[in-house]
């Protein structure tokens, strides 16, 4: 029962460590498209599948940020980014 636990628990150690890691590497890449303002108002980050999910904050925001969808996938060279109000 022990083992199952310790296996258990670096499972989730190691999806979160792999979360960070992409989360860090699409910050970057928004980093060279978006403003420091823009960025803040992401609340939330997912990619799976070449499919890139943003989180934002407002609707202001969100208009805005669809705005420049094109540039994010050409910056990025993702197939899909959906933007989602938070």
């Amino acid at each position: 029962m022990e083992d199952l636990k310790n296996t258990l628990c670096d499972l989730l150690e190691r999806i979160k460590t792999k979360d960070q890691k992409y989360r860090e590497f699409i910050l970057k890449g928004l980093d060279r498209v978006l403003t420091k303002k823009e960025i803040q108002h992401i609340k939330y980050i997912s990619l799976h599948r070449d499919i890139l999910k943003l989180g934002v904050d407002s609707s202001g925001w969100l208009y805005q940020l669809n705005q420049k969808k094109q540039k994010i996938l050409d910056k990025l060279k993702l197939k899909e980014v959906k933007f989602y109000l938070v």
